[in-house]
Protein backbone atom coordinates (compact mmCIF):
# COMPACT_ATOMS: atom_id res chain seq x y z
CA UNK A 1 0.00 0.00 0.00
CA UNK A 2 1.39 3.68 -0.68
CA UNK A 3 0.87 6.65 1.47
CA UNK A 4 -2.45 6.89 0.59
CA UNK A 5 -3.60 3.65 1.16
CA UNK A 6 -3.67 2.08 -2.25
CA UNK A 7 -2.47 -0.96 -3.87
CA UNK A 8 1.17 -1.15 -5.13
CA UNK A 9 1.05 -3.13 -8.64
CA UNK A 10 4.28 -3.84 -10.89
CA UNK A 11 3.59 -4.68 -14.34
CA UNK A 12 6.20 -7.22 -16.36
CA UNK A 13 6.41 -7.44 -20.21
CA UNK A 14 7.32 -10.27 -22.29
CA UNK A 15 8.04 -9.56 -25.91
CA UNK A 16 8.18 -12.17 -28.92
CA UNK A 17 5.48 -14.80 -26.92
CA UNK A 18 4.75 -16.67 -30.06
CA UNK A 19 1.76 -16.23 -32.04
CA UNK A 20 0.18 -19.57 -31.58
CA UNK A 21 0.57 -19.19 -27.77
CA UNK A 22 -2.86 -19.95 -26.48
CA UNK A 23 -4.78 -18.07 -24.37
CA UNK A 24 -4.48 -20.89 -21.54
CA UNK A 25 -0.72 -21.21 -22.21
CA UNK A 26 0.20 -17.59 -21.41
CA UNK A 27 -2.09 -17.95 -18.28
CA UNK A 28 -0.25 -20.82 -17.34
CA UNK A 29 3.58 -19.33 -17.90
CA UNK A 30 2.32 -16.46 -15.82
CA UNK A 31 1.00 -18.22 -12.88
CA UNK A 32 4.11 -20.40 -12.90
CA UNK A 33 6.05 -17.13 -13.08
CA UNK A 34 4.31 -15.66 -10.56
CA UNK A 35 4.69 -18.66 -7.89
CA UNK A 36 8.65 -17.58 -7.84
CA UNK A 37 7.65 -14.18 -6.93
CA UNK A 38 6.36 -12.41 -3.67
CA UNK A 39 4.14 -10.22 -4.92
CA UNK A 40 0.29 -11.76 -6.27
CA UNK A 41 -0.59 -12.21 -9.84
CA UNK A 42 -3.81 -9.73 -10.45
CA UNK A 43 -4.00 -9.57 -14.26
CA UNK A 44 -2.42 -11.34 -17.82
CA UNK A 45 -3.01 -9.28 -20.77
CA UNK A 46 -2.32 -9.83 -24.13
CA UNK A 47 -1.01 -6.92 -26.77
CA UNK A 48 -0.90 -8.56 -30.21
CA UNK A 49 0.32 -5.56 -32.88
CA UNK A 50 0.12 -6.29 -36.32
CA UNK A 51 1.82 -4.33 -39.54
CA UNK A 52 -0.44 -3.50 -42.45
CA UNK A 53 0.63 -2.46 -45.26
CA UNK A 54 -1.06 0.54 -47.42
Amino acid sequence: MNENGKPVTKAKSFANVAVSATPDAIRQFAEAYASLQQKALVRVTRTDLNDISA
